[in-house]
């Protein structure tokens, strides 16, 4: 090998710039990887050059936040999306698409590509790769399909050849039986292997039974959170009714999304201090005369409101306990099958006779299989049935 010594100028400055090179395009990628902002860049590197000020490497850097989103932008985006346009006009390769709108109301259609890699000595594995974010103009069925295709021409993919699966959510626009981008994307590939978002349908299972609850339930955990988290004065009066009663003091939950599913902790939360909030919002409402404390103490004194919180903390885990393994990033194929028949089956526990229920539990997965879908045909045939005798009584 070969030292350099500093009168080998030409060497020596070549060797340095692809050092600096290299250690800017590091500090570009940690920026990302991290979602760390870019301005916080140029005070990284003046911070890294504090650290060993003799380093002609460090001194020689100059990145801030132009630079590093130039670097970004059109260098190492660039290079990840040519790599992973070949590897897709090479191989076979599935399509998952969601559509989101930003702060500024525009729309954009996210596009990422599962395949699978060779790692070398016949190891494969599946990976998901980052493939495109189109802006949309418009978020219907026709456009989004006309911004796949257009995007996979302009990349050289024959996709109709290349494309065998395709994912999303259940939105009619993305999933409907006529006028969806999966029709469509069937008519260009008929051997098309469709996959709806399970964690999105589970969702929506759990919104549709609960639009048979009381909507105000929802609002009464939100009410609850703002009412206390809008007021040191107040929750530190919830505090001391929580030690006065002696119990360990804990704050209520933000209710943060809008699903049910994710009402789960918040719901178990106000359950446990479910006396000491009758007993906070009490004092709140005869004391200060607060009507939104008179509001939420009439919610809470409903009887029906406890059952209700009591059947949601029951029934909630239940569901989110099989949406987190669809969820699961590693794969989780040997439990699926199990985890949905328990489902199905603590659900049957609250409505059917135990014996019924040691039958299921006896059957093979084929059996059991077998033994739903001739349950279904019989609850189709009767409901057929009673709608033709209602129209005819005669």
């Amino acid at each position: 090998m070969k030292i350099l010594k500093p009168t080998d100028q030409k060497i020596y400055t070549k060797l340095s710039s692809s050092n600096v090179t290299e250690a800017e395009l590091k500090i570009s990628g940690w920026a990302v990887e991290n979602n760390i902002s870019f301005a916080a860049v140029d005070k990284l590197t003046d911070l890294l050059k504090t650290i060993d000020p003799d380093s002609e490497l460090l001194s020689r850097i100059t990145l801030g936040r132009t630079k590093a989103t130039a670097v970004i932008n059109g260098v190492m985006a660039e290079v990840q999306h040519d790599n992973l346009v070949e590897m897709m006009r090479k191989s076979n390769f599935s399509l998952i698409i969601d559509e989101s709108t930003d702060i500024g109301a525009v729309k954009t259609l996210v596009m990422v590509i599962r395949m699978v890699e060779d790692d070398g000595d016949k190891l494969y594995r599946v990976r998901d790769f980052f493939y495109k974010a189109v802006e949309l103009h418009l978020a219907d069925h026709q456009t989004i399909y006309a911004a796949i295709v257009k995007q996979f021409v302009d990349d050289g993919i024959d996709y109709k050849q290349r494309l065998v699966g395709f994912g999303s959510d259940g939105a009619s626009v993305m999933m409907g039986s006529e006028r969806s981008v999966m029709r469509l994307l069937k008519n260009d590939c008929p051997e098309l292997i469709v996959i709806k978002c399970s964690c999105h349908s589970l969702a929506l299972c759990a919104s549709y039974a609960c639009e048979k609850l009381p909507s105000y339930l929802e609002q009464l955990m939100r009410d609850i959170y703002s009412y206390l988290s809008c007021s040191p004065k107040r929750s530190k009066e919830f505090a001391m009714i929580q030690s006065i009663l002696e119990v360990q003091p804990l704050k209520i939950l933000h209710p943060s999304a809008t699903r049910w599913l994710s009402l789960e902790s918040v719901i178990k939360r106000n359950n446990e201090r479910f006396a000491e909030l009758v007993m906070f919002f009490s004092f709140q409402a005869n004391s200060d005369n607060n009507q939104t404390a008179k509001r939420i103490l009439c919610h809470l004194n409903d009887p029906m409101t406890k059952p209700l919180l009591l059947f949601l903390e029951y029934v909630l885990p239940v569901i989110n306990r099989v949406n987190r393994i669809f969820q699961s990033e590693s794969p989780e194929f040997p439990n699926m099958y199990n985890e949905i028949k328990s489902l199905l089956v603590i659900l049957l526990s609250n409505i059917c006779d135990s014996q019924y229920l040691k039958k299921i539990n006896d059957f093979s997965a084929l059996d059991f299989e077998q033994n739903l879908q001739k349950k279904i045909g019989d609850l189709h045939w009767l409901t057929s049935r009673r709608t033709a005798q209602n129209r005819n009584p005669g």
